[in-house]
C-alpha cells in the first residue's frame, strides 16, 4: 500500500513539474525542469531558465518517508537555504536567483534523531544552466 502511495505521489509531483516546465517565467521564456536523485532517498527538481533558478522542489524517496529532518539547498558562492525540521515529504525552496554557468545547485538531507543531524545519501545536484 505503501509504494502504491508514494507512486501515486511521484505522479502528481511529475505531472506539476511538466505544467511548471510550461509556466511563463518573463517575455516568452518558459521555465525548464531538471530532476536529479540520490539513490531511492530524495530527489531535487530545479525549475529556472539558464543561469536564473526560480525554486528547487526536494522530495523524500521511500528510504526516508515519515522520517524527521530537514533538507539543505546549496550552490555556487556559498548559496545555502536550510529547511524546517518536518516529515512532510516535499518541500518548495523560492532561490529566485541568478548562478553563474557551470555552477551546481544541489539539496542534502539530514534525520534528525535526539537532537543529532545524520545526512542521508550524497547531495543530489543539477548544473547550471538549466
Amino acid at each position: 500500500m505503501r509504494v502504491k502511495e508514494n507512486l501515486k505521489r511521484l505522479g502528481v509531483v511529475g505531472a506539476l513539474a511538466a505544467a511548471a516546465s510550461t509556466t511563463v517565467l518573463t517575455g516568452s521564456a518558459s521555465a525548464d525542469v531538471s530532476k536529479v536523485c540520490s539513490g531511492s532517498y530524495f530527489c531535487n527538481w530545479t525549475t529556472g531558465v539558464t543561469t536564473y533558478v526560480q525554486y528547487v522542489d526536494a522530495m523524500k524517496g521511500t528510504q526516508l518517508d515519515g522520517k524527521y529532518g530537514y533538507f539543505q539547498v546549496f550552490g555556487p558562492n556559498g548559496y545555502l537555504l536550510t529547511g524546517t525540521r518536518t516529515t512532510v515529504n516535499t518541500q518548495r525552496f523560492p532561490i529566485r536567483k541568478s548562478f553563474p554557468l557551470r555552477g551546481l545547485i544541489c539539496i542534502r538531507y539530514f534525520e534528525v534523531i535526539a537532537g543529532q543531524s545524520k545526512e542521508w545519501g550524497t547531495p543530489a545536484c543539477t548544473t547550471i544552466p538549466i
